[in-house]
């Protein structure tokens, strides 16, 4: 985005028409930290995509799910970023 301005105002509309119209805005296709920072620049609420996560399949997801909540639930757990899915870009 940063190379192209084009494709930053196109980004940049997107995320103002979902949050003018009190949406979360969720950035799809982020591949690498430095989207992840421009998306959080933007104002952007969460993010997915290979940066965070490879393609996991059906059966191994449920498992992962499970691992997550059972990390949220204990307060002495390591940090969730670990399992990288669902990862909110921003507090906002």
């Amino acid at each position: 985005m940063r190379s192209d301005s084009g494709d930053a105002a196109i980004v940049r509309s997107a995320i103002h028409l979902g949050r003018s119209l009190g949406l979360r805005v969720v950035g799809e296709g982020v591949e690498s930290r430095r989207h992840h920072d421009e998306l959080t620049e933007l104002g952007c609420d969460a993010a997915q995509g290979l940066h965070y996560s490879h393609v996991i399949p059906d059966a191994q997801l449920l498992f992962l799910a499970a691992d997550y909540d059972d990390l949220a639930a204990d307060p002495n757990a390591a940090a969730l970023d670990d399992l990288r899915l669902g990862y909110p870009v921003s507090d906002s």
